[in-house]
């Protein structure tokens, strides 16, 4: 009799097991829905403005401005993409934005990992003051230095040029790359 009280006692508690098991099971799943929702409201935030950025290139002026707004143009209007790079001159922009984005990742790497190097690795005289200088410089706002700095590219000419985009990357490339660095 023993053996059966403690067979049914088992069985009892499997069953008390299982149904927890079960709840712990609906529990995740609810959790995984919550977190997917939020996840899919989150992609929605960010894929709403693509979405009608892309249905604005297809609409005519009217159709841009018009109140309350459409999502979808009335017809697309697909002669607007090649109206863009007739008058624009994208292959002229193409090349600046290559030229600009690539010296100026090389001139930053080079720039920035010497003065690293040198601060990370190197003993010398004012090493630390030198370091805490590049440090406080990452504080300054760039309001700050605007106008100070439009006044040396003008000095130097390089004004209405790709000068002031890219030289200044490979004479340290920033405080923040030698201190990410």
């Amino acid at each position: 009799m023993a053996t059966a009280s403690r067979a049914s006692a088992g069985s009892a508690t499997q069953a008390v097991s299982r149904r927890g098991g079960a709840g712990i099971a609906a529990t995740r799943r609810l959790q995984r829905f919550g977190t997917v929702g939020a996840l899919l409201i989150g992609a929605a935030f960010y894929i709403l403005p693509l979405f009608w950025m892309a249905s604005s290139s297809l609409k005519t002026g009217g159709e841009v401005f018009a109140y309350p707004p459409q999502w979808l143009p009335s017809v697309p209007q697909w002669h607007n993409y090649a109206t863009a790079f007739q008058q624009m001159h994208f292959p002229t922009l193409l090349k600046n934005s290559l030229l600009i984005t690539t010296t100026t990742i090389i001139g930053a790497m080079l720039s920035s990992s010497m003065a690293a190097y040198s601060f990370a690795r190197l003993r010398f005289k004012g090493r630390d003051i030198w370091f805490m200088i590049v440090l406080a410089t990452m504080m300054l706002p760039g309001y700050v230095t605007m106008i100070p700095v439009y006044i040396i590219f003008r000095h130097l000419g390089w004004i209405n040029t790709l000068k002031p985009l890219i030289l200044p990357s490979f004479l340290g490339g920033g405080a923040f790359y030698i201190f990410l660095l």
